[in-house]
């Protein structure tokens, strides 16, 4: 049975723009590496807090995917365009 998570991390904006930010600001395998530790964290966060790991693995997902969408944006505006 799948777990009601009250804050999915989907929905934690700036933590989603600031993550893509960071990795925006690196190579990309130090962005990968600073991705997969920010996931492994949360996803272990989840579970110590007793959500079971399933539930916690699909959540740390959907940040990835959050991320990985804000970080194309982020790459992707056109010249010039600074807005957030």
């Amino acid at each position: 049975m799948a777990e009601l998570i009250p804050f999915p991390a989907k929905h934690r904006v700036a933590q989603v723009r600031k993550m893509a930010a960071q990795m925006a600001g690196t190579n990309r395998e130090a962005a990968e590496r600073l991705l997969a530790a920010r996931l492994a964290r949360h996803q272990a966060n989840l579970e110590g807090k007793g959500i079971d790991s399933a539930s916690a693995k699909g959540d740390a997902l959907s940040f990835e995917s959050a991320v990985r969408t804000e970080l194309w944006r982020l790459i992707m505006r056109p010249s010039g365009d600074r807005s957030i």
